[in-house]
């Protein structure tokens, strides 16, 4: 559950929700959280 913990560090609304879309995928949430640390 790193994934949604880290989506409330993304400053802005259009990556939180990426991310969230992005953290039912294991392969693409390693990808997708460079993009929020960004």
């Amino acid at each position: 559950m790193d994934a949604l913990l880290r989506v409330y560090e993304c400053s802005r609304v259009q990556e939180r929700v990426a991310y969230f879309v992005v953290a039912s995928n294991h392969e693409r949430e390693e990808r997708q959280r460079g993009w929020c640390v960004w």
